[in-house]
């Protein structure tokens, strides 16, 4: 430890006196008392040493001892003594200066050395928290030599285990064990390094990828040793998965945007042709007496041009271009309904029984939710695949965990069939996804996205050899009064009755132009008739008193909309009823008038006079 003295002053000014005022002090002893001059060296040795511990300045060993030799020659009449003075002097600043070279030195490598284990204990931690584990691998034992510590904490297995017998190949995951193994034996054959990536299995059961670097170690063509390194790439892998998985959900988005604008076209067409063909059912079924032998069978076809038009209906609806058209609906009737239709389609081996509970009220749009028993109930058939079996129908009501909420209806659907592995289940509501060799994949999508839209949840039970059952959560009505409420419509006139008004149908399609006319005009309105919407204004501007205008949105020359606009700017608030096969959310935007009014085609004759009926009455 140093004097008090040394640490309370500069180091840098302690060293130059103690060397001038040691360096005089020994002079003046050994001239004072006739010492010999050895003796003067021997005294002075420990001067430059103790300058250089003290001071850690300059030379001031050497810079003393030319000034005192100086000081000597000039002071001093005995020459003798004076060369005596000026080689002790000599002496002292050549060892001051030698033991600071060696200071310096020794500082120097003191400093090189600090620098190297700071270098080198960043290299570790570097090394430790990152995602590389350093291997080395034997490949006569097959064995790894040499493991980083890193390995226990990005797999979980200690360093002594993985230099076990057959370590590596035990723990990668099954699916990627033969080829990894095949790819590197070949790769190490062939005499090249190589790179690969494939998975292993954590000590606590969760895949982590690895990507792994190998470099032969040995004459290539009999490598000894593996050398590289294990790079953990599970979070950059999981990132390419979501990448891949967003990818496909744009790709599906474009699938489903190009079948919305097939099922646009196809829905409009075929909506017309069901329009001509429910029309005249209506119209037959109003001429004929309720005990004529005809009247089923007319019933059927109505029945059965309605079951199209859902279906063009779900089309849209699963294109996006439809929304539900929700009425309170009684669920036990319509799974009893869609079950008698499905009744000749089903497996011939299979029975289709029903359990259903006497009313389930729900507000549903009963379209899309026959589609949903239809495909449920087809899909439990399929199941059965052609052997005997039981297709059980099941309706009810199920109650909640909240006591005061109204308890959910339910329709359940179950077979005996096949049944559904853990993968298959996960997918089955994926759009595209089928397991039948003709399948297209959109009847389970449609399910889920028409439950989805009704506030309902579907719940899956399926394993591999116990069948399949599946079950339809939907809000229940607690008040079937509503509907009784939604059935007290507006009626229309009967024929007898005075004519009601002149109204304007224009429709580009001769076919439904006839069928709408023959409605209105057996409801009692008087029609004027046009083929386009240029026609329509040329119709109205004519001076004729016209009540309302039947207009189709989609018409040559000039579109329902357009056709809506001028006559809204011409006319103000003359009462407009929209047809078309298309939603009435796609339709014209901006006009949410109460003197607007929208029917979706297909529609009996019936349904068409009452929303006229409603729509001049409002």
């Amino acid at each position: 430890m140093d004097p008090f003295w040394v640490r309370w002053v500069p180091r840098p000014a302690i060293g130059l006196p103690i060397l001038l005022g040691g360096a005089a002090i020994v002079a003046f002893v050994t001239v004072a008392f006739g010492l010999p001059p050895g003796f003067l060296t021997v005294i002075a040795i420990p001067i430059p040493f103790m300058a250089t511990r003290w001071g850690r300045g300059p030379s001031y060993g050497a810079i003393a001892g030319l000034l005192l030799a100086a000081v000597s020659i000039a002071l001093l009449d005995d020459r003798s003594t004076v060369h005596s003075l000026q080689r002790v002097f000599v002496q002292i600043g050549a060892l001051a200066l030698m033991w600071e070279l060696v200071h310096v030195t020794s500082g120097a490598r003191s400093r090189v050395i600090a620098a190297l284990a700071d270098s080198e204990a960043q290299y570790r931690l570097l090394l430790e928290t990152s995602s590389v584990i350093p291997f080395e691998f034997d490949l006569a034992t097959m064995c790894f030599t040499y493991v980083g510590p890193q390995a226990e904490r990005i797999l979980g297995y200690p360093v002594g285990e993985w230099l076990g017998d057959g370590f590596w190949v035990d723990h990668i995951h099954p699916d990627d064990a033969n080829e990894a193994v095949a790819f590197c034996e070949g790769a190490t054959a062939r005499g090249e390094d190589h790179a690969f990536d494939y998975r292993m299995i954590a000590s606590n059961g969760e895949i982590v990828w690895i990507h792994d670097v190998v470099a032969l170690v040995g004459d290539r063509s009999a490598p000894t040793h593996l050398r590289g390194v294990m790079v953990d790439i599970t979070e950059r892998q999981l990132a390419e998965e979501q990448r891949q998985t967003l990818e496909a959900r744009v790709l599906e988005s474009q699938k489903l945007e190009s079948l919305g604008l097939v099922a646009g076209g196809v829905a409009h067409d075929f909506n017309n042709l069901l329009t001509a063909i429910l029309g005249n059912a209506s119209l037959i079924l109003d001429e004929l007496p309720p005990e004529h032998p005809v009247r089923p069978k007319i019933d059927d076809l109505a029945l059965a041009a309605e079951r199209g038009a859902d279906l063009t209906s779900q089309m849209l609806a699963y294109s996006g271009q439809a929304t539900p058209e929700k009425k309170v609906r009684d669920l036990s009737a319509i799974a009893r309904e869609t079950a008698r239709l499905l009744a000749s389609t089903v497996s011939k081996k299979a029975r289709l029984e029903l359990d259903l509970a006497p009313s389930v009220w729900v507000r549903i749009d009963s379209g899309q939710m026959h589609q949903v028993v239809m495909n449920l109930v087809t899909n439990a058939s399929d199941a059965l695949e052609e052997g005997e079996g039981t297709i059980l129908v099941r309706t009810g009501l199920e109650d909640q965990a909240d006591d005061d909420a109204a308890p959910f209806a339910f329709i359940e659907v179950s077979d005996d069939g096949a049944g559904m592995d853990a993968a298959t289940s996960a997918s089955m509501f994926d759009p595209f996804f089928t397991t039948k060799f003709k399948g297209r994949g959109l009847g389970m999508a449609a399910v889920h996205g028409i439950v989805r839209s009704h506030d309902g949840r579907v719940l899956v039970d399926s394993a591999p050899g116990e069948g399949t059952c599946i079950r339809v959560l939907i809000p229940s009505c607690t008040s079937p009064e509503e509907a009784e409420a939604e059935a007290a419509k507006p009626v229309a006139p009967q024929r007898d009755e005075a004519p009601r008004g002149t109204l304007l149908l224009v429709d580009g399609e001769p076919q439904v132009r006839n069928i709408a006319r023959l409605a209105l005009l057996a409801a009692g309105y008087e029609v004027l008739e046009a083929g386009d919407g240029i026609e329509a204004l040329e119709r109205l501007r004519e001076g004729r008193q016209v009540d309302g205008v039947v207009l189709d949105m989609t018409m040559p020359r000039l579109s329902g909309g357009e056709t809506l606009r001028a006559i809204r700017a011409e006319h103000g608030p003359l009462p407009v009823l929209l047809v078309s096969g298309y939603s009435d959310d796609q339709l014209v935007d901006g006009d949410g008038s109460a003197r607007t009014a929208f029917l979706q085609k297909p529609f009996r004759a019936t349904g068409l006079a009452e929303k006229v009926a409603a729509l001049l009455e409002s």
